[in-house]
Formats: C-alpha cells, structure tokens, sequence
C-alpha cells in the first residue's frame, strides 16, 4: 500500500469488502496490516480515480450504488492533493474499534552479498511483522494490504533471498491463521498465462495444500486484483455469507471464484 492509492477504484472495492466483512452490527473487529511503503515509484498507480468522475449519472451510480456512503467519502478524499492513509484511519470509513498497522515495511535494495546479511535483513522484516501481529491482536479477521500480494514459497525456500516490501510472506500469514484469526489477502493479478480466474485457482490450491480453507473475490477494476478468504473457525460461515453479499451488491465489479 502506498498513501497516492487512497480513495482509487481498488481502494474503494477494498474499504467496500471490509465494511461488508464487519457487518452492519460490526460483530467481526477487523486489523489491517498496511504493509505500507514509502519507496518511490514513477507509474499510473493509485491514479485510476475516474469512476468518481464519469460523465452521466449512470455511469457515476454504477459504482456509487455498490456503497453510497462510502462513494461520497472517496470523493472527499480525493479532494486533496497529500494523499495519506490517515484520511482512511480516521475517517469513519471503517469501524471504529478497527486496528491499523501503518509502519512502513522495511525496505532494502540490491541482493545481500553474505548470508549473515541476509538474515539481518529478514530480522528486520521479523520484528516489523512482529509490531504488526501486536497491533492487531485484537482483531477476529486480519487484511493484508501489500502493493503486489502473496509470495507463497515457505520460509526455509526463500530465507536466502532480500525481503521484499512489495510482498506479503505465506508465512506472516501462516502467524495469524494460527492464533485463531481469519485473513482477507490482498494479491495483485498482472497477465498470467492462461487468464485470472485460472490462476486464481492455482492460487487457492495452494492455500488449500497448506491445509487452509478458502475462496475468491475477483474485482476487475483498475488493476485487476483478488481478495482471499482465509476463514478460521466458526467466523467461517459468516465471512462466506458476507462475501456472498458482496459480490451480489457489487455484481458488476466484483465475482466469487472457489
């Protein structure tokens, strides 16, 4: 997550799941987990803000329709040139009692020459996911928010690799499934070979593997991206009513693969 992407058509996608997931008695505390960084990159993200602009009424309402309130508060949002994920945290877009984790994941460059190096690198990352893990405690379903999604390999697979800020680590998510919290896993798409919904699959099989139940939530908008449902528990058939909701709500954006 970076501050420009506040208030564009994947963020409002996103806040719009969060806020079903919380419910409207907001029984289910949600944690987010930023996985912000301030590393800067030169390119067209977090610019795709035109569905707060379109032309007629009907196009406008097409998106607004899926969540008025939280339309108008994307508009106000977008008002301002500093875009900063505060605006999010303190801006009743998400419940109340809703944790955030906004220190920025640590960022290295290049390859580590040694492999003492490269695990300083990794203790940092450790005690980064640490704080996070602290943060959010309290929370029933934890959002992982990073730019481009989930590495899957296991830790031992990539321990001699640089920690990367633009990633979240099969095993940070492991650490949460296994204290009894559910997570919803933010993953960037791209062009894989064969189309999303394909790779889609590949990827819950992968999660399944692991001994994870879980299902998709496909928003096509702006970069294409997906949403995994990791249920834990007995929050699982309420996090799969409420997804089902969703997507009935924002057929037009958005579809549930399992």
């Amino acid at each position: 997550m970076r501050h420009p992407y506040v208030g564009d058509v994947g963020d409002y996608g996103k806040y719009g799941l969060l806020r079903t997931i919380a419910g409207k008695s907001q029984d289910i505390p949600i944690g987010v987990v930023w996985y912000l960084t301030d590393a800067q990159e030169h390119n067209n993200d977090g610019k795709h803000d035109g569905y707060l602009k379109k032309g007629s009424r009907r196009l406008r309402d097409a998106f607004r329709n899926c969540d008025p309130y939280l339309y108008d508060c994307m508009i106000a949002i977008r008002q301002h040139d500093n875009l900063n994920l505060t605006m999010v945290e303190d801006g009743a877009i998400l419940p109340s009692h809703t944790a955030f984790y906004n220190a920025p994941v640590p960022a290295f460059s290049g390859r580590a020459p040694t492999r003492e190096l490269s695990y300083q690198r990794w203790n940092q990352r450790d005690h980064w996911h640490a704080a996070a893990m602290q943060r959010v405690a309290e929370a029933r379903c934890v959002f992982t928010d990073p730019d481009n999604g989930i590495v899957f390999a296991d830790r031992a697979a990539i321990v001699r690799r640089i920690p990367s800020h633009k990633y979240s680590y099969w095993h940070e998510i492991i650490d949460y499934l296994s204290r009894g919290q559910s997570v919803i896993a933010y993953h960037h798409l791209g062009r894989p070979r064969g189309g999303h919904a394909a790779y889609i699959r590949e990827c819950l099989l992968k999660i399944r593997a692991a001994g994870h139940d879980s299902w998709a939530i496909h928003y096509r908008r702006g970069t294409a991206r997906v949403f995994f449902v990791i249920p834990v528990g007995s929050d699982r058939g309420a996090l799969l009513e409420r997804s089902k909701s969703y997507v009935q709500t924002w057929s037009a954006h958005a579809a549930l693969i399992a």
